[in-house]
């Protein structure tokens, strides 16, 4: 049965929504309050990652993110503020921070990323992408320390386990296949079921896609009002309009909770800001790579070397901290030789929030307190890898149909 269907969000994980509903026949609509698309879904390292079956919230993770905070030039940035919900979201992560949640979640997250990346690759066909905004090549996780070492052939132990190849290389065979890595590089682990592409790319062909096939896009259009009638929402009240609607997915990454609470929700997210810098330099790097000390990624796009990174926790904050940015620049020139990030290149960082779940897996179903409203958000850094899995899942609950993969694991309503 066709239904009118509401998306609130216009990021990667709203627009895979509207694909999936619009494939299978419902009237869509989506409302994005930003004029253009921007954030995390343009600023992202456009990696598809099996590979990243690990959640965020996991053992050690309180001790070494205290280690970072102490550090200026680390990772991690926390902006001290008096805010209760911060203290509750950080009070639950500290809870999920162990063996249990990882044991759970990681058969989810790989089941989640893996389908994915399969649901992108048809994707690529069905809309006719252009074949060099994507590789099939893997991703190399690349280490300088031995103590980085250990850890990554434990993780890639692990994930043999489950399915998943990863090739430890040593700083010779890394060479081979990478000649362009520093002298500092000790080694990486080839995770060679990851692939990569280029986000606006993407973007630019999905957006011609659903404008073509009759989805009804609205940008700059700022949700103010959700009216609730008998448990559903009958009306939704924007800057410049009000709708009818019989289904709504709010798929508005880390602004999700803000509008979850017009409707009595209270969704436990935080934003995680992260930044990238784009080098139109001559390079050979011919691999994507996560760089495991700096927690930075660097990706080969089409025309560009893309530097992403940092996790800065100072909530909707849209400043731009020097700091991380000087940090990204640093580790890409450590890594890889010749590198060079140049003052143009700084002054062109921008940035985009990662919607951040205690537990580090996303919500991802239909809420038990308002009948009519799937949420779809919380993805954290692996939105881009699980946007098609989630718009199909999403379009599966609307539809009444069984979902491609178990829920329960990613319930908006699960106990955290």
């Amino acid at each position: 049965m066709q239904k009118e269907v509401t998306i609130i969000g216009g990021g990667i994980i709203g627009l895979f929504c509207a694909y999936y509903l619009n494939k299978a026949g419902h009237a869509v609509r989506l409302i994005e309050a930003s004029d253009t698309l921007k954030g995390a879904s343009m600023i992202n390292a456009g990696l598809f990652c099996p590979s990243h079956f690990i959640p965020l919230a996991s053992p050690g993770m309180i001790a070494q993110s205290f280690k970072w905070i102490l550090n200026p030039s680390s990772p991690l940035y926390v902006k001290p503020r008096w805010n209760t919900g911060f203290f509750k979201w950080g009070y639950h992560f500290a809870l999920n921070a162990n063996q249990k949640n990882v044991d759970k979640s990681q058969i989810p997250l790989y089941n989640i990323t893996l389908y994915g990346k399969s649901l992108f690759e048809k994707f690529l066909t069905e809309v006719g992408v252009e074949k060099n905004v994507y590789s099939n090549k893997g991703l190399l996780m690349v280490y300088s320390t031995a103590i980085a070492e250990k850890k990554e052939r434990i993780i890639a132990e692990k994930a043999e386990t489950i399915g998943l190849e990863a090739k430890l290389l040593n700083r010779d065979q890394l060479l081979e296949i990478e000649p362009s890595v520093g002298e500092k590089v000790r080694g990486a682990v080839h995770f060679t079921g990851d692939s990569h592409s280029t986000p606006k790319a993407v973007v630019d062909f999905l957006l011609e896609y659903l404008t073509q096939n009759g989805v009804s896009l609205h940008f700059g259009e700022k949700v103010e009002e959700m009216v609730l009638t008998n448990g559903k929402i009958s009306k939704i009240k924007t800057n410049l309009s009000t709708y009818d609607t019989d289904e709504v997915v709010l798929a508005a990454g880390a602004w999700s909770s803000g509008i979850a609470r017009m409707m009595g929700i209270r969704l436990m997210l935080e934003a995680g800001k992260g930044y990238k810098m784009d080098l139109n330099v001559n390079h050979t790097i011919q691999y994507p790579s996560i760089l495991i000390e700096p927690q930075v990624a660097i990706t080969p796009m089409k025309g560009f070397l893309r530097v992403t990174g940092r996790m800065e926790l100072m909530g909707l904050d849209t400043s731009i901290r020097k700091r991380g940015i000087d940090s990204l620049a640093l580790a890409a020139g450590t890594f890889y030789k010749g590198l060079e990030v140049t003052k143009s290149n700084m002054a062109g960082a921008e940035y985009g929030f990662r919607p951040l779940t205690p537990d580090g897996l996303p919500y991802i179903g239909r809420s038990l307190k308002v009948k009519n409203l799937c949420i779809a958000t919380g993805h954290g850094m692996l939105g881009w890898s699980m946007a098609t899995a989630t718009g199909k899942l999403i379009a599966e609950i609307i539809g009444n149909e069984t979902p491609s993969l178990p829920l329960d694991s990613f319930h908006p309503d699960r106990k955290l």
